[in-house]
């Protein structure tokens, strides 16, 4: 098995390569004008994994994440997304926003058996920047090597009781990851495509994996729309379990949903 400090500096090995490359192309005249794109859409998401922090009174508290797109959406307060595209036909800009706030007023109990959680108020804040290129092209397909940053931040605030001890517990987290990975387009037709995307990031988290799929329909020339899903694995963690600062995120995220975008 290889370990993960080893893949690690494989990716930022190979990033390091990509971003010479990138730097000497982009340096030439370019070839075409560029044109973009800007969407959003609605969406469902489901969550799986786990979320632990430290304490002051009760030490580390782990809980168990399992939301249905229902779930999730009654814990929604606020949510934003927006993605960004532009490409000259040789080079590829991709840039993404998503706000979140979420809030949970209700009282649960923990695996643990003897803690409940109360009062829980959840923010996340995820930016993400990619530059890539294709590297080979067909009729049939194109593929295309990409590198760049995505950004972080969760805060949360969370009532955690045992017995008659109410502890409020705060933690304000943000880490930054370096990206690498590769697309894949395939043109049904001259208004079909379908587009995938996957990468890996590492350097704030212990390792994030990415994977895109969505088929677009070019219905006018300003407009088009996509059905897409995306699943991410955050695999997150702050200080050592035992510690007053602790904190784990480590998850996947299922999304599926249908994006209008225009482009000009």
């Amino acid at each position: 098995m290889i370990s993960c400090p080893a893949i690690k500096q494989v990716c930022l090995s190979l990033l390091i390569v990509l971003s010479g490359w990138l730097v000497i192309d982009f340096s030439t005249p370019a070839y075409a004008k560029w044109k973009g794109a800007i969407g959003t859409g609605i969406s469902r998401t489901q969550v799986k994994g786990d979320q632990g922090v430290g304490g002051d009174f009760f030490g580390p508290v782990l809980t168990g994440v399992d939301l249905s797109p229902s779930d999730f959406n009654d814990q929604l307060n606020t949510s934003i997304a927006m993605d960004l595209s532009m490409t000259d036909d040789r080079w590829m800009v991709d840039v993404s926003l998503g706000l979140q706030e979420f809030e949970d007023p209700s009282f649960t109990r923990l695996s643990d058996g003897a803690t409940d959680r109360s009062n829980m108020n959840f923010d996340t804040t995820a930016a993400e920047i990619t530059i890539g290129r294709p590297v080979f092209r067909h009729p049939r397909v194109t593929l295309g090597v990409h590198g760049g940053l995505r950004y972080d931040r969760h805060k949360l605030s969370v009532d955690l009781t045992q017995g008659a001890t109410t502890e409020n517990v705060n933690t304000d987290e943000n880490w930054t990851d370096v990206l690498i990975g590769i697309s894949v387009e395939i043109p049904f037709t001259e208004k079909w495509i379908w587009s995938n995307k996957m990468n890996g990031g590492f350097g704030g988290s212990e390792g994030t994996y990415f994977l895109s799929s969505g088929v677009t329909w070019r219905f006018h020339p300003r407009w088009s729309t996509e059905v897409v899903g995306d699943y991410t694995a955050i695999n997150y963690e702050n200080g050592h379990r035992g510690d007053t600062d602790w904190y784990l995120y480590e998850v996947d995220e299922f999304i599926w949903g249908v994006n209008v975008l225009f482009h000009w």
